[in-house]
């Protein structure tokens, strides 16, 4: 399978939820992401679909959150 890597200003329809890709600049990873809560795994069991978002799973090494478009 081919690794998807979003381009920060992307925007997705992620199944009917509008998001825009955000480079994440935050002191603590995930701040803010439309994925991020309680649960650990967050965005790991929709990398697939997404694509990753660490720096270290992304071919620019740049971190990104996924935001939510009123």
């Amino acid at each position: 399978m081919e690794d998807i890597t979003r381009k920060i200003g992307e925007e997705i329809d992620y199944y009917g939820v509008k998001l825009r890709v955000v480079q994440d600049n935050s002191e603590r990873p995930c701040h803010g992401c439309y994925f991020c809560n309680d649960d650990i795994s967050c965005i790991h069991r929709n990398r697939r679909i997404l694509g990753g978002c660490s720096v270290s799973t992304r071919d620019d090494s740049t971190g990104i959150i996924f935001k939510k478009i009123d």
